[in-house]
């Protein structure tokens, strides 16, 4: 395919795609929870469906799906399990969770697609049906390592499997201490994560230096917070779960994505406003995204109550960025604004 490309000017506003990494962890964290939850800005891919359909093997199902909030998200949900044509675009979903333990029977293997975050996410709780349980995937994504749960697994004598063409687990894993190296996929960390909470007794997660991806370890501790679990690091490299708890249903908006944002927010050297929907926990933590905006913009800030932004207002603010009082209706957000008025600026969200 050949393609010609002309100069043009952009402008209007263009929302920033979800996050897909959120968007996972909500919805696990949803299907596990005691009731209904509503998971918002969701967007309907390949990889999404395949982690929705995984969690109703669990007994999750999908609520009310004829209710116009709802439509688009459960229309993709139910499109992929039933092997109608996939709705695309971000929408709305209620899930009804399982409530924990003990899971529906699992009736047939779970397809994972090409979907590296449903495979890892998903092994640990699905080992706690007690049965053994296959999963199979499509494309390269059974050549990817799982040695740290083959290792896992083993060393509690338990069964897993691993060919070309799937994997089998069998036993249910137990609460008790767990040691990860650090420089390994956060995955198999987050795995953990989701599954420690429902087993009976505490247990311990130590990981050993070097960490490299807390950061996507500490995307699955808020998710989990925000669903009513408690897990926490202790020092930099422990993090404690307690035992016997329950996921509580809630109404959960997936943020916008950084990475795909990033693409869009240099659209704002034309003429385009990128809007942002953002976890304020989050943007503590990116602060590198807002670096190629801020020594050329002014930042208006909408303050209700307890100022969210943190760490991002004093970086701003070390790079002499002008602050404004601004209202942007019932969320907290913030006006990343160009001094050159031919730019327009990058609209930020947050909540939590």
């Amino acid at each position: 395919m050949r393609a010609i490309l002309y100069p043009s000017e952009i402008s209007g506003r263009v929302d920033a795609p979800p996050s897909k990494s959120m968007a996972h962890r909500a919805l696990i964290c949803a299907a596990l929870a005691k009731g209904e939850s509503r998971v918002l800005n969701l967007s309907a891919s390949q990889d999404i469906t395949a982690t929705l359909a995984a969690m109703r093997l669990l007994g999750a199902s999908a609520a009310d799906m004829d209710a116009p909030e709802c439509r688009r998200g459960a229309a993709a949900a139910y499109a992929h399990w039933s092997g109608e044509r996939t709705v695309s675009g971000p929408g709305s979903l209620i899930l009804k969770g399982t409530g924990g333990l003990p899971f529906a029977p699992v009736s047939g293997p779970v397809d994972c697609c090409e979907s590296g975050s449903t495979l890892r996410f998903l092994i640990p709780l699905f080992s706690l049906t007690d049965a053994p349980v296959r999963f199979t995937g499509r494309g390269r994504l059974m050549e990817r390592p799982q040695g740290v749960y083959a290792r896992m697994f083993a060393e509690r004598g338990l069964g897993f499997a691993q060919d070309a063409d799937g994997i089998t687990v069998r036993g249910a894993l137990s609460a008790g201490e767990y040691t990860l190296a650090g420089n390994i996929s956060s995955q198999f960390i987050s795995g953990l994560l989701f599954a420690l909470p429902l087993l009976s007794g505490a247990s311990v997660i130590r990981i050993t230096p070097p960490f490299e991806s807390r950061s996507y370890v500490d995307l699955t501790l808020r998710a989990l917070a925000d669903f009513g679990v408690r897990a926490a690091f202790t020092d930099e490299n422990t993090i404690a779960v307690p035992g016997g708890q329950t996921y509580r249903p809630c109404a959960y908006t997936v943020e916008g994505d950084y990475s795909q944002a990033a693409f869009l927010a240099v659209s704002n050297l034309q003429r385009i406003d990128t809007f942002m929907e953002l976890h304020a926990k989050t943007v503590r933590s990116q602060l590198n995204f807002f670096k190629p905006f801020v020594a050329n913009c002014s930042l208006e800030v909408t303050r209700k109550g307890q100022d969210k932004l943190g760490e991002l207002m004093t970086a701003l603010h070390k790079h002499e960025v002008m602050v404004k009082e601004h209202d942007f209706g019932r969320f907290q957000g913030a006006w990343i604004m160009p001094k050159d008025e031919r730019r327009n600026g990058v609209v930020l969200y947050l909540h939590g």
